[in-house]
């Protein structure tokens, strides 16, 4: 086969661009990293784990991307054995790290899946490369397929989570864990099960490390992964390993609490068949005996937590962590705080987690310390000094508190681990004792008094930083939440009245400070609550539910919030919830926050990121952070605009400017609310128009009698196995469908159910659109449907159905509605009456329209025989008056052409992209509407981009002395570049089609910047020079957009006026 470099070559990756080439075949346990492998060392952050097994695995070369070996390049002189090809796939596997596997002996190139284990001892071959011709084949793998995400979305496929080591190690565990606490004779309690298997991968661990035990008292020996299935069955001379562990490494780790008591021989066998290897679910060979946590990332051992707690997770709320996100968390805090500290001896960072669960925030902050000392100190990794220093770095810098006592032990004994995990020597291990780290952790209600006097401004521990993933949700049982929020709004109102008193101020329009926690979310009050442990200088930084930033209840919280807090960033992970969270389904986001003490915080900056799917995030636990993901905010605009949280998850500036004009009264002066009459019990003849949702049948409790054998309109699909009755301008009326219930748990107004009325749903299709239409036949509907009535105008249900349906709708309600997006796709009554109202004979005619073709098309669904053509027909037409109905709307509420093209952005990019988030790359590819956002860009697109450019730079280049703006248009398959000059002459948009793809590439790979180790943000590269300014990006329709180019303008334009104030 070709060489190694050749390979390199065809798929463009080089030194510049992230690939590593060894130089020093010669490696010691003290070699330095970068003594072995050229490459780029400005952009390479060291990492300890991966270090040393890069170190052991000896590849020729590997690709960084995102600070990660994502590929591996093995050259063979002579063809390579199988021993040692199972060995290497072995090995492989277990790291976890690397995606694709190039293996280059003479006669061929193997391609394999480093995520992928097959039972027949190797991993799962993508491409054999042998002939001249085959070589076409590594296109598909080439630098910017990588990185533009094209290689990902083809193969989603192939690199699926359920093959990882990750998953299988967790997948065996959790089924043996069960089967002890479920499905045995005597079933073991929670923590004795968590025990003793925490106990036993600890051995496991220590055998992988090649560490040697006198574990029978017959002298040092090894301990093998082979021997140990035969000790967990010997009962006596395990629990006595197990009292040799505790004596030897000291630290307390997991202690021995009645489990020699009630572990039986039942218990053991199956423990003892999972470290065989044996599935003990189907009596079949797992991959537990090739699992290696010499090789594993040893965070996976926190990760066990997962498993390890159980159902309990849903009892107390608590939510598995995922390491990417505790990689931004630490790169927002603990990494830059400690990259400035250049004393070896000094290094400081306390750092406390009260809700710390199994510790992973903590022992990725222990390896950040740890790892700053050994870049500073270049210590000797088997002296003593080295072992009692990471131990002072542990005992002087990491706090825990979690309710739960078993999560403690789980945290205290993978801090242990990660210490053992800087030894690259066993002998290091085999005399290591654990310090004492019990002064340190805590088991407490985090609102407990006991934790006042130890955390805080002058206290025994002045915390840097306070990091974690607290509850979600309810906890009234566990915890005294709510009365705290009670007692310090009072205290505040105490110190806040004294203060007016003593400066002799007037009291007459004082108010007593309120703290509002809406639904009882446990998380509200955990953030207020780090006020109390923090010093001036602690920065707060924790993941919460997001709903927590657009629940409709929460307004008075948040402006609360907003005015005792500096929130410093938020980063808003809703539309990948699901991918992050295997349990957890509700939208999530990471605030960094401090508090004020008092001070002023209405000019503070927030800078807020909001994620979208990427195909990085689905395989590698990464995501991509695009440009116009990231927005900066002054915090007085959330205070006085409570709405705008929510514009910020899929809007722009541009998008905020457009909201505040349609709720700006003054421009429109009627909007819902204005035109809904106020809430009454009994409904009058003579109210103009109100709405109810229908009835709530939950807890029965209220007769429903009088709706009995009423007509239904059914929209639950799932329960009838057919369409919704309810249709956007159409309600299949089924006569067969009547009221059954005869008790309710909220009976509404029977007026709502009277004709003629607006129905509306309250979900939303999948592309966002409301479902709406008008009965003129009395129904009944339960709560699923909101009906608008009106007694005096039945013309303006019509109107208000034309604009419920409509575009502008669609966008408003995606760009504001709480849940829209984010949680589910519904929409509550109260979110529509900020929207403003035109009301307008002319609408009704166009609704009446698609009322009659609608009709027409049901008819001839259900007509026999069944005319397709017809069908057609009428679809087409329905669609072109639909058109003409949303082009109206937008005259009449006058938009801009920058409005239209935020709505068209909505339309073809952001909902794609949402639609998308969960179907296999297949599927997407093959639906144009999905693809739209990926494809490649147009002629007619590019020109639209040039125009909006052209005209935002009219009034300053329109011909004359001041010149003309042309363009000059450089496109490869993968990168789109534009050139803007100015000539005195104007000329047709240039293409240049000989233009140098390299260095258009190599241009455009700047604009990918890291900002964590799984997470990385993606700019565009922009050329500002005297006469000309150019802008790179990649060859995608999403980048390209209309709206796009508006908010490139406005950012070229912001660039030269800074530029022409430096140069003054």
């Amino acid at each position: 086969m070709k060489s190694i470099f050749d390979i390199h070559k065809r798929l463009g990756i080089n030194l510049e661009n992230g690939l590593f080439i060894i130089k020093n075949t010669h490696i010691s346990s003290n070699t330095k990293f970068l003594d072995l492998y050229d490459g780029d060392e400005l952009n390479y952050k060291s990492n300890f784990k991966v270090e040393y097994t890069l170190k052991k695995l000896n590849p020729h070369s590997f690709f960084l991307f995102n600070n990660e070996p994502l590929l591996l390049f093995f050259d063979y002189a002579k063809q390579i054995d199988k021993e040692t090809l199972e060995k290497l796939s072995r090995d492989v596997w277990n790291f976890n790290k690397s995606a694709l596997v190039f293996v280059n002996t003479p006669n061929e190139l193997n391609i394999y899946n480093g995520f992928h284990y097959k039972k027949s001892g190797l991993l799962q071959v993508l491409e054999t490369i042998k002939t001249i011709k085959d070589e076409q084949k590594l296109d598909n793998y080439s630098y910017w397929k990588i990185v533009n995400s094209e290689l990902w979305y083809a193969k989603d496929e192939v690199f699926k989570k359920n093959t990882r080591v990750d998953t299988k190690l967790l997948e065996n565990i959790k089924i043996a864990r069960e089967i002890l606490i479920n499905k045995v004779e005597n079933p073991l309690i929670d923590k004795h099960a968590n025990r003793i298997i925490g106990r036993l991968i600890f051995i496991r661990y220590l055998i992988d490390r090649k560490v040697n035990f006198d574990y029978i008292g017959e002298g040092k020996e090894l301990l093998t992964k082979e021997e140990l299935p035969k000790l967990i069955l010997q009962k006596d001379n395990l629990f006595n390993f197990f009292e040799y562990l505790l004596e030897k490494f000291k630290g307390d780790i997991l202690p021995l609490n009645g489990e020699r008591d009630v572990v039986q021989t039942s218990h053991l066998a199956i423990l003892s068949n999972l470290f065989k290897g044996d599935d003990i679910k189907t009596h079949q060979g797992s991959l537990f005996n090739v699992f290696d946590f010499d090789f594993i990332p040893i965070e996976l051992i926190s990760n066990i937590y997962e498993t390890f707690l159980g159902k309990k997770q849903d009892t107390d709320k608590a939510f598995y962590t995922p390491p990417f996100l505790v990689d931004y968390v630490l790169s927002q805090t603990v990494k830059p705080f400690i990259s400035e500290q250049i004393k070896p001896n000094k290094i400081s960072c306390k750092t406390v987690d009260f809700t710390c669960g199994s510790g992973i925030f903590l022992c990725e902050t222990l390896r950040t310390i740890i790892s700053r000392y050994i870049e500073l100190a270049n210590p000797d990794k088997s002296s003593k000094k080295f072992k009692e220093k990471i131990k002072q770095l542990l005992t002087e810098n990491i706090y825990g508190n979690d309710v739960n006592q078993e999560a403690i032990e789980i945290a205290k004994f993978s801090l242990f681990i990660t210490l053992l995990d800087y030894f690259e020597n066993p002998k290091d291990i085999e005399g290591f004792e654990f310090p004492s780290i019990s002064g340190n952790f805590y088991d407490r209600d985090v609102f407990s008094d006991e934790l006042n006097d130890i955390f805080g401004n002058k206290k025994l521990i002045e915390p840097d930083f306070i990091i974690g993933n607290p509850p979600w949700g309810k906890l009234e049982k566990s915890s005294r939440y709510l009365e705290y929020c009670i007692e310090r709004a009072k205290k505040e109102t105490k110190e806040k009245k004294e203060l007016l008193v003593s400066e002799n101020k007037n009291l007459g329009d004082f108010k007593p400070v309120k703290i509002e926690i809406s639904n009882k979310e446990f998380a509200q009050a955990f953030l207020l609550r780090l006020s109390d442990f923090s010093a001036t200088k602690t920065v707060c930084h924790i993941i919460i539910t997001s709903k927590l930033l657009y629940n409709l209840q929460a307004v008075n919280y948040r402006n609360y919030f907003l005015n005792n807090f500096l929130i410093n960033d938020v980063l808003e992970i809703s539309s990948v919830r699901h991918q992050i969270f295997t349990n957890a389904v509700g939208p999530a986001a990471i605030i960094k926050y401090k508090y004020a003490f008092g001070g002023n915080t209405k000019e503070n900056i927030i800078d807020y990121v909001s994620l979208k799917p990427n195909p990085y995030f689905a395989i590698f636990k990464s995501i991509l952070i695009e440009k116009y993901d990231y927005k900066e905010i002054i915090q007085n605009e959330l205070i006085e605009n409570d709405w705008l949280w929510k514009v910020l998850v899929y809007g722009h500036i541009l998008d905020y400017k457009f909201i505040k004009r349609l709720r700006d009264k003054k421009e429109f002066p009627l909007n819902f609310e204005d035109i809904f009459t106020k809430p009454k019990k009994n409904r009058l003849k003579t109210d103009l128009i109100w709405g109810s949702e229908g009835a709530q049948v939950g807890n029965k409790k209220n007769s429903a009698k009088h709706l009995l054998n009423k007509l239904y309109i059914q929209t639950n699909s799932r329960i009838t196995k057919r369409e919704s009755d309810l249709q956007r301008f159409y309600i299949n009326f089924n006569y067969n469908s009547v009221w059954t219930e005869k008790k309710v748990e909220r009976a509404c107004n029977p007026e709502i159910f009277k004709s003629p009325f607006l129905a509306m749903k309250s979900g939303l299709t999948q592309d966002f659109k409301f479902v709406a239409s008008i009965s003129n036949i009395n129904a009944v509907f339960t709560k699923s449907i909101y009906a608008i009535k009106s007694y005096n105008e039945n013309s303006i249900l019509r109107n208000l159905l034309g604009l419920i349906n409509s575009e502008l709708l669609s966008y408003f309600i995606l760009q504001t509605g709480s849940s829209t997006g984010v949680e589910r796709e519904q929409i509550f009554d109260s979110e529509l009456y900020t929207f403003p109202l035109i009301l307008i004979n002319t609408i009704n005619g166009k609704v009446n329209n698609l009322i009659k073709l609608k009709r027409l098309i049901e008819i001839h669904k259900y007509s026999f025989p069944v005319s397709n053509i017809k069908i057609n027909e009428y679809q087409q037409l329905f669609n072109k008056k639909e058109v003409e109905l949303n082009q109206y709307i937008y005259e009449l509420y006058n938009l801009s052409k920058t409005e239209l093209d935020l709505i068209d952005y909505t339309q073809k990019i952001t909902i794609p992209i949402l639609q998308a988030k969960n179907k296999p790359f297949k599927n997407i590819r093959d639906d144009i509407n999905l693809y739209r956002p990926y494809k490649k860009v147009e002629e007619n697109e590019i020109t639209d981009y040039i125009n909006i450019f052209k005209e935002h730079f009219s009034t300053f280049h329109n011909g004359g002395e001041k010149g003309y703006i042309n363009t000059r248009i450089f496109q490869s398959e993968n990168i789109l570049a534009i050139e803007f000059y100015i000539e005195k002459k104007q000329h047709k948009d240039k293409r240049i089609n000989e233009s140098n793809n390299n260095e258009l590439e190599i241009l455009a790979s700047l604009g990918f910047q890291k900002i964590s180790n799984e997470l990385f943000i993606q700019k565009d590269v922009k050329i500002l020079k005297s006469k000309s300014f150019s802008v790179l990006k990649l060859n995608q329709y999403k980048y390209w957009h209309k709206a796009i180019a508006r908010f490139d303008a406005i950012e070229f334009t912001e660039a030269m006026l800074k530029s022409q104030l430096t140069s003054k």
